[in-house]
């Protein structure tokens, strides 16, 4: 992912969520101390690095996804798709 900052430098950013993306979503009855926990764990499974530019970023990429299993290859892209299609969805129903 390529990030433009306003004003700033061209920079490139990569962040992947290990393991699954999806998360149950937040209940009405969910307290602040409940989401502080989600949010702890979400940052736990976080990889982030920030690349000096695009081949950095492309490599970076790549060593990361090769190091995963196959089968959390196969579940990102799944969950990748499953986000695809609700935001398609959504935008069907005029949803923004």
């Amino acid at each position: 992912m390529v990030v433009r900052r306003q004003g700033g430098p061209l920079r490139a950013a990569l962040v992947v969520l290990s393991g699954s993306t999806r998360m149950a979503p937040m209940g009405a009855d969910e307290d602040g101390a409940a989401m502080a926990a989600r949010s702890r764990l979400r940052g736990e499974r976080m990889v982030v690095h920030r690349a000096s530019g695009h081949a950095d970023a492309e490599a970076w990429d790549l060593e990361f996804w090769q190091s995963q299993s196959p089968e959390d290859r196969l579940s990102a892209l799944v969950a990748i798709r499953r986000d695809v299609e609700a935001v398609e969805a959504g935008r069907k129903h005029g949803h923004r």
